[in-house]
């Protein structure tokens, strides 16, 4: 976007020779858009003071990352590590149970237990920075707060872990207490304007 607008240059309303790839209905991007994505991330900078700040960038550099990895493309690998050994990948409560279980689903171990640990553990308490490694974790001190105060409740153990969307979708997961909560809402139906 440049001054509220998207840029021609990479974006455009219809599909072209240059501009085959899909984002939105009537918003294509241009063929290479991924590839000067991945510039840009690995131009920017990384901050020294540790601080949490929203970001999707890891997101998109998972996939390439895991495909370069895996040897092969990132459907690939998560149809055949995940979603079949899980048998449907809209059962969001089934991958919930394998986080909660750090990785172990049917007895088999699809993530390593290592990895879910130090991905769902603080990792800058010395900053007040709460969040793992792409989970959001409780408050620090959570089971000190008052409900009104908590997040998400100080009745959750501090191995508890998660995620909240931005349309009030939250899902979190409980090892020490065994327990999984999903609830899937959309607070922006019809529009961003809707506050209820």
């Amino acid at each position: 976007m440049k001054n509220g607008k998207l840029k021609k240059k990479f974006v455009k309303n219809s599909t072209s020779k240059k501009f085959q790839k899909q984002a939105y209905p009537n918003i294509f991007v241009k063929n290479r858009f991924q590839r000067k994505m991945y510039r840009v991330i690995n131009r920017s900078k990384v901050s020294d003071n540790k601080t949490y700040k929203y970001s999707g960038l890891a997101f998109l550099i998972f996939p390439e990352l895991i495909a370069q990895l895996a040897q092969t493309d990132y459907e690939t690998y998560l149809q055949e590590q995940f979603y079949k050994p899980l048998g449907t990948a809209e059962d969001l409560a089934k991958i919930m149970h394998l986080y909660q279980t750090y990785g172990t689903y049917k007895g088999k171990q699809l993530l390593s237990e290592q990895t879910m640990k130090e991905f769902t553990k603080i990792q800058f308490p010395e900053n007040e920075n709460r969040r793992g490694l792409g989970f959001d974790k409780p408050l620090i001190g959570n089971d000190t707060l008052s409900l009104k105060n908590a997040y998400p409740s100080p009745l959750t153990s501090p191995s508890s872990f998660g995620h909240s969307g931005f349309t009030g979708t939250f899902a979190w997961t409980d090892p020490e207490n065994q327990m999984v909560y999903i609830f899937l809402s959309n607070r922006v139906y019809t529009t961003r304007a809707h506050r209820n």
